[in-house]
């Protein structure tokens, strides 16, 4: 048996802009850290060879090495939004580079964290409200994406920027969830 799934957002953020929680990046003042050569495809480099799976040792190296070569940190914090990745970005830096991760930066870093972690709470307690109506309704719900994969698949809530959740309930019994 299988059944036929709609896929509905349930829960749009629509009265918080991203910029109440989310502090703005503005470039990093430090000389070292400003290079207005550092293209688009150098910082999706940059973020990309973070990510990877190559083994830490690797990657830190290279990580080290964009740093030294003046980032433009402006252009990186740009790509990785647009990639959907910040968090999860922000997250490896800390990793490979911790205490040698620029104190500017890693302030940044904080405080974009901070501000993801309370937008992604506020978007569980109101999913847990849905999933409580539709277990007192009886009807079944799998949650996709959003803060569940998240803590899911990287194990914090905070990882994964998240303003909205989906959820996938059998097609007859769309008309009940509604």
């Amino acid at each position: 048996d299988h059944f036929d799934l709609v896929l509905v957002s349930v829960l749009k953020l629509t009265i918080v802009h991203e910029d109440e929680f989310m502090p703005s990046f503005e470039p990093i003042k430090a000389q070292a850290f400003v290079c207005t050569a550092v293209s688009g495809p150098d910082a999706y480099e940059f973020i990309r060879t973070c990510l990877s799976h190559r083994p830490a040792a690797s990657r830190r190296k290279a990580a080290r090495a964009f740093f030294e070569t003046s980032i433009d940190w402006e252009i990186v914090c740009q790509e990785a939004r647009r990639h959907r990745v910040l968090p999860l970005f922000f997250h490896t830096l800390e990793e490979l580079l911790g205490t040698d991760l620029p104190s500017t930066i890693h302030d940044q870093i904080r405080e974009h964290q901070r501000g993801v972690r309370i937008q992604n709470t506020f978007v569980v307690q109101e999913l847990d409200e849905v999933v409580r109506q539709f277990e007192g309704a009886g009807l079944p719900l799998l949650v996709t994406k959003g803060p569940v994969l998240a803590q899911t698949g990287y194990g914090d809530v905070a990882l994964r920027q998240s303003v909205d959740v989906d959820v996938a309930i059998p097609e007859d019994q769309f008309a009940q969830a509604d």
